[in-house]
C-alpha cells in the first residue's frame, strides 16, 4: 500500500519489515499485518513519522497527538524573498510562521498578511490608501497567482520570484 502527503510517499507491504519512503528502502521496527477480524495494521509512528509530522504519546492517558508543521498543525507556504509583479514593481517580504510583511513599489507601500496553507491573503497600505490582495503559491514556490482589490473591482496580480547577484 501507498501512503502520500505533500510530495513524499510510503511505500508499506503486509507481512514486510521492508518499506520505501520516496523509493528509499527503510527497515520497519513493526511489520504492517492483516488482524483476526480482517483489519489492515500499520505502525502508525513509522508513517506519520515519515511524512513530516511528530508523534507524541501520553501513556497516562493513552492518547496520542500528532503535529504537522509549525506548532499549530498547519504548514504553509514560504512567501519570503523579492518578488517582480506584472506590474513591473518589486515586493520585498519578510516572513515569520504565518505572519508576512514587507514593502511593495521601492517601500513607497507597506505589506503585511497572513499565510493559510499556500495562500498570503493581505494588504498593501500607505499614509493615505491601501488595498486588499489574495495570491496562491505555485507548487514550485517560484511564482505566486491572484487578485488585488482596488475597491470592489478586481484586478489580476501575479509575481515571479527575482533571483540575482550582488
Amino acid at each position: 500500500m501507498t501512503i502520500s502527503c505533500q510530495g513524499t510517499s510510503v511505500e508499506l507491504w503486509i507481512g514486510n519489515e521492508e518499506a520505501k519512503i520516496n523509493g528509499q528502502k527503510k527497515i520497519l521496527e513493526v511489520v504492517p499485518f492483516v488482524s483476526e477480524t480482517g483489519r489492515t495494521m500499520l505502525p502508525l509512528r513509522f508513517v506519520i513519522e515519515n511524512l513530516g509530522a511528530q508523534v507524541a504519546w501520553d501513556g497516562t492517558d493513552k492518547r496520542i497527538t500528532i503535529t504537522y508543521g509549525e506548532g499549530d498543525g498547519d504548514q504553509v507556504a514560504d512567501f519570503s524573498g523579492t518578488w517582480l509583479l506584472n506590474n513591473g514593481c518589486l515586493m520585498e517580504l519578510t516572513q515569520s510562521g504565518s505572519q508576512v510583511s514587507g514593502t511593495y513599489d521601492q517601500g513607497s507601500w507597506m505589506v503585511s498578511g497572513t499565510v493559510t496553507g499556500n495562500v498570503l491573503e493581505g494588504q498593501f497600505y500607505s499614509d493615505t490608501e491601501g488595498y486588499r490582495f489574495v495570491v496562491t503559491m505555485s507548487n514550485d514556490g517560484k511564482s505566486f497567482d491572484g487578485l488585488e482589490y482596488y475597491s470592489d473591482t478586481p484586478w489580476e496580480l501575479h509575481g515571479e520570484e527575482v533571483t540575482g547577484s550582488n
